[in-house]
């Protein structure tokens, strides 16, 4: 091998790891990212997932590019062997076994009402995760449209973890960057970053 090969491939040896620890930290950056029609993703439902939730994936996977067809089961994947750089969890952790690999939350401790659900962004063994999911069907179908329909504008989506929907107060915060930290929930516009009172991690 040549003194030009070893250097080239010396290079690459550096490069590749910076490429490879890319990071998001706001949903807004991996929508953004998801939304260049990559090959390169994997949509998992619940397998006692409502009618709902089914929807609400064939919503993401168009947002992805039309004729997305790369679907699956939370009981058909092998966490520790798929090829897919990015996963996107629908539905919560009722419906879905995969949220207790990447969240907190489990379906003992989900906090929110009815209308009100969460938008997650966390990464695991150079996996990017986006976890989606809202306390019924509906919500986890109006969550997901929201977000594929004004995730480059709406400032709720600046953030690793958030809360949907919200009140004018609330809204009214995260558009003056003075959020409702402090009261012990994890709120709209609240983030591990921006709020560690409110939404520490374990």
């Amino acid at each position: 091998m040549n003194k030009g090969c070893i250097v080239t491939l010396a290079i690459l040896s550096l490069i590749v790891p910076l490429v490879l620890a890319v990071r998001f930290d706001t949903i807004k950056d991996v929508a953004n990212t998801i939304n260049q029609a990559s090959e390169d993703y994997i949509i998992v439902v619940g397998s006692s997932n409502p009618t709902k939730d089914v929807v609400a994936a064939a919503n993401f996977g168009k947002f992805i590019r039309d004729g997305f067809t790369n679907y699956k089961l939370d009981t058909e994947i092998d966490l520790l062997n798929f090829p897919e750089e990015y996963l996107i969890v629908i539905g919560g952790p009722c419906a879905n076994t995969l949220w207790k690999e990447y969240s907190t939350f489990t379906c003992e401790n989900w906090q929110y009402k009815e209308t009100k659900g969460i938008l997650e962004l966390t990464e695991k063994n150079g996996k990017t995760i986006l976890l989606i999911a809202g306390t019924t069907g509906d919500d986890t179908e109006t969550i997901t449209n929201r977000l594929v329909q004004t995730y480059d504008t709406d400032p709720l989506f600046t953030d690793s973890r958030v809360i949907i929907p919200y009140s004018e107060e609330e809204k009214s915060s995260v558009e003056q960057g003075t959020y409702l930290c402090g009261n012990g929930n994890c709120d709209m516009g609240e983030g591990p970053d921006s709020c560690p009172a409110d939404c520490h991690e374990d």
